[in-house]
């Protein structure tokens, strides 16, 4: 009878720490969100596609190309099922891109319970609420989390392959290898670093095989699943003569380039290393009073939030340029919108590598407007221009969609300081 109100006790412990560090969880990442939510180059790109594709209603096969693996103009695509989920997200929101980024919230938090789950029904609660703890305070997990991006839906899928694949070779199920070889599909749509997770369901089948537990009836029935929810891109790669893995094969895979590995190449990993954390965990807590291991799971989260934390990110989203935010960017909407002399405007920003300003680009045309083309620059009578530092990029050569304008005569009608040292202008051509 004690073991059992000991038990029931714990368990109401455990529950409302679960709680408070949910609360956390939350705060952390809803506190100032419009001006801490990641909303730049990708993420206007991004959207304006799925808007595309949508208002032409013509559902596309493949999603975005990958910028980083560019040569001479040629790239290869991932799978559609982002821009899909985006398409969803955006006609239930009216395509309000702030409202988008908060479900990414949700999805994480799902991957974060879930993993919760496992580790406290298979392990102990205590390891699973470290790991909780973790995903909750880690700073590069908060500023992934409030953006939308291909590889931040990979965390919850990764859960649930991982799962399902334990599942596969302990209950010998094949259903449980067709939800895995589905959702092994599903994650590849979304970055392929999930190509390892294919090597990994090799390994474990020809383990299982080895050992006698499996057949190759389970084998089939994973790869019907990953062909099935692979389905879309199979279709284009047929129908284009496997144009991306021709040009896979020709642009290649370098890690040793440099920011070739970014932090989301461990989202699609996330059981593993928390798996491992929680087994550390458990064999340091086992060996130590409780009054030793709490106090040290404490400093260790203290020093994760310390270190990983820079100074510049407490005040802006992750990745994004100093001073530039959602607010800032509406407001600078605004005043395009608003200006009633405007006339075959276009738009450029000189704060990070995408002088197009496609995040600016997003807003001005939910406000009504629509400026001209990546290729009209010349054309332009109006030129709307964000850059870092006063007058720092108006009388330098070299950045062709502002010399477009410069090299003519012309006079600068508009200028506007911002915050961190960002100024504002508008340039008009001369007849």
């Amino acid at each position: 009878m004690e073991n059992k109100k000991d038990k029931k006790l714990y368990l109401r412990v455990i529950l409302v720490l679960f709680v408070v560090i949910s609360f956390f969880f939350w705060y952390l990442r809803l506190r100032n969100f419009e001006k801490m939510m990641t909303f730049h180059t990708d993420q206007g790109f991004h959207i304006q596609e799925v808007y595309d594709m949508v208002v032409q209603r013509k559902a596309r096969l493949i999603g975005p190309i990958v910028l980083t693996r560019m040569v001479e103009g040629k790239g290869y695509f991932i799978g559609p099922y982002y821009y899909y989920i985006l398409a969803i997200l955006g006609i239930v929101s009216k395509w309000d891109a702030v409202s988008i980024t908060k479900f990414l919230l949700i999805w994480w938090w799902a991957g974060a319970v879930f993993l919760f789950l496992w580790i406290g029904k298979k392990l102990n609660w205590q390891a699973a609420l470290f790991v909780y703890a973790i995903l909750t305070v880690h700073p590069l997990l908060i500023g992934f989390s409030r953006m939308f991006l291909n590889p931040n839906f990979l965390p919850l899928i990764s859960v649930g392959f991982f799962y399902f694949l334990w599942k596969a070779l302990k209950e010998k199920r094949k259903k449980d290898w067709f939800i895995a070889g589905g959702l092994a599909g599903f994650g590849l749509s979304f970055h392929f670093s999930v190509l390892v997770w294919l090597g990994i369901m090799a390994g474990v089948w020809t383990y299982g095989w080895f050992v006698k537990k499996l057949n190759i009836g389970h084998l089939l029935a994973g790869l019907i699943g990953i062909a099935l929810s692979e389905l879309p891109y199979l279709i284009f790669e047929l129908r284009h003569n496997f144009y991306n893995l021709r040009t896979i094969r020709a642009n290649g895979f370098d890690p040793n380039e440099v920011g070739f590995l970014g932090p989301y190449y461990a989202f699609g990993f996330f059981p593993i290393i928390f798996w491992a954390i929680a087994f550390l965990y458990t064999f340091v807590a086992k060996r130590t009073k409780y009054w030793i291991s709490i106090p040290l799971s404490l400093l260790i989260l203290w020093s994760i939030m310390f270190v990983f934390t820079k100074d510049e990110y407490k005040e802006k989203g992750y990745g994004m340029p100093i001073g530039w935010s959602v607010p800032t960017q509406k407001y600078l909407a605004g005043v395009i919108c608003n200006d009633q002399s405007r006339k075959n405007f276009n738009i450029a920003t000189h704060i990070s590598a995408d002088v197009r300003g496609d995040d600016l680009r997003w807003w001005v045309r939910r406000c009504g407007a629509e400026p001209m083309g990546y290729g009209d620059y010349p054309f332009a009578d109006t030129l709307y221009f964000v850059d870092r530092g006063e007058l720092q990029s108006l009388n330098a050569p070299g950045l062709w969609e502002l010399a477009s304008m410069t090299k003519d005569p012309h006079e600068v009608e508009v200028t506007k300081e911002l915050d961190g040292d960002l100024w504002f202008y508008k340039l008009v051509r001369k007849k």
